[in-house]
C-alpha cells in the first residue's frame, strides 16, 4: 500500500471479501528457472505437471480447450495434449485460419476443404481401429489421448470464439480473452502472466516498481471485475465458479542495495480470489528476519507448532479446492485448509 499505488488501494478495497492472501510461502532457490518449475508445480523434480495442467487434465478434458496458455511459465509432463498455447505473436490464429502454412520455410501447397476432410476422416479412422485392437496400457492409453487431441482440433477448428485468441499483450486483453472462453464453454483453466513494463527482476531503483504495481493491480481488477459480470456455466457468476491464483515465483531481499534497489529472496507470497477460497483473510506472516513464520495450515493460527508453507502445500490447496484428491500428486503435502470455505 503506497500512495504511488492507488490500484493496489482500490483493488483491496473492491476485492477483499473475496480474497485471501498466503504470507511467507518458501521456495528453494533464487534462480528464476528453478523457482518458476517449483512454484507452479509444487516440485523441485522435473517430472511433476504443473497444477493448471493438472486441473485440465482431471476437470477439463471434454472442453475443446481444456487449458488455455496465453503466456507465462508451463510444465504440463504428462499432460501436454491438454493445452494450446495461444503464441505471443498469433500463432494459433495462424494455424487455425491456415495462414502459417503460406509462412513456412519448406515449400508447401495448401489442402484444399475437400482432401483436408479425407485425410482427417483417414487419420480419425485408424486410430478407432488401432485403438479397438489395442491392448490396456500405455499403448491404449496413448490411443486414447490421440482420439481425444483430434476431436478437440475438430471442434476448435471449427469454434467461431477460437478466432479470437489472437494475440493480447496486457494483462487486462489476456483476462478478458480468458473470460471470453470460460463463458463459452471452450476453455476450463488458463495460464497468462504479466511481465511488467520495466520487469520486476530489476536489482536498482526500486521506486520503478510501483509502475508495475499499478499495471498488474489495474489489469488484474479488470479481469475479476470480468468474472464477476459475466454468467458461468453452473448458474452463478464466473468469479463463483472460478479461482484465480496470483503468485511470483520468488520475493526480494528485505534490504536495498548499493542501487536502491532490491535482490532475490526465498520467500514470498500467493493470492486466491474467488471460487472456494476463504475470503477476508490473511494467512502467515513473516518474522523479525523477513523468513515465513510458521501457522496452523489448519486454522491459520500463528505458532511455532505449525508450518512454514512451500509451494507443495499452494499446490494441494489448488488441486483441493477443483475437487482433486490432492494427496494422489502430492502425498507429503497438507493443503492450507484455512485459505479455503467451509
Amino acid at each position: 500500500d503506497n500512495d504511488d499505488r492507488p490500484a493496489v488501494r482500490d483493488f483491496m478495497d473492491t476485492w477483499s471479501d473475496s480474497l485471501c492472501v498466503i504470507n511467507g510461502l518458501e521456495v528453494h532457490s533464487v534462480a528464476h528457472s528453478v523457482c518458476k518449475r517449483e512454484l507452479i508445480t509444487g516440485s523441485l523434480h522435473s517430472t511433476t505437471p504443473d497444477w493448471p495442467a493438472l486441473v485440465a487434465l482431471e476437470r477439463g478434458s471434454a472442453h475443446t480447450i481444456p487449458l488455455l496458455h496465453f503466456s507465462g511459465p508451463s510444465f504440463p509432463r504428462m499432460a501436454s495434449n491438454m493445452v494450446v498455447r495461444v503464441g505471443a505473436n498469433e500463432q494459433l490464429l495462424r494455424v487455425l485460419t491456415g495462414e502459417a502454412m503460406s509462412e513456412a520455410t519448406l515449400p508447401s501447397t495448401p489442402r484444399s476443404d475437400e482432401i483436408s476432410a479425407i485425410e482427417d476422416a483417414f487419420v480419425r479412422q485408424r486410430i478407432e481401429s488401432m485403438l479397438g485392437e489395442a491392448g490396456h496400457g500405455a499403448e491404449e492409453e496413448l490411443l486414447e489421448s490421440a482420439l481425444s487431441a483430434t476431436e478437440r482440433m475438430e471442434a476448435l477448428v471449427t469454434s467461431p470464439e477460437a478466432r479470437r485468441l489472437g494475440s493480447a499483450l496486457t494483462l487486462s486483453e489476456q483476462g478478458q480473452l480468458m473470460v471470453e472462453a470460460f463463458s463459452a464453454g471452450l476453455a476450463h483453466a488458463g495460464i497468462l502472466s504479466f511481465q511488467g513494463d520495466f520487469g520486476w527482476d530489476t536489482h536498482g531503483a526500486n521506486h520503478l516498481q510501483s509502475d508495475n504495481f499499478e499495471d498488474l493491480f489495474s489489469g488484474l481488477g479488470e479481469t475479476v471485475l470480468a468474472l464477476s459480470q459475466t454468467d458461468g456455466p453452473a448458474g452463478g457468476t464466473l468469479l463463483e465458479e472460478t479461482m484465480v491464483v496470483v503468485v511470483s515465483e520468488m520475493g526480494r531481499y528485505p534490504k536495498l542495495n548499493a542501487r536502491e534497489g532490491k535482490d532475490h529472496w526465498t520467500f514470498t507470497s500467493a493470492m486466491l480470489i474467488g471460487a472456494g477460497v476463504a475470503g477476508g483473510r490473511v494467512l502467515g506472516a513473516y518474522d523479525h528476519q523477513f523468513e515465513g513464520s510458521p501457522f496452523d495450515l489448519e486454522t491459520g493460527a500463528m505458532g511455532d507448532s505449525g508450518v512454514v508453507p512451500t509451494p507443495a502445500n499452494l499446490s494441494a490447496t489448488v488441486l483441493e479446492n477443483c475437487g482433486i484428491d490432492a494427496s494422489s500428486w502430492f502425498p507429503d503435502a497438507t493443503p492450507i485448509r484455512a485459505a479455503l470455505a467451509d
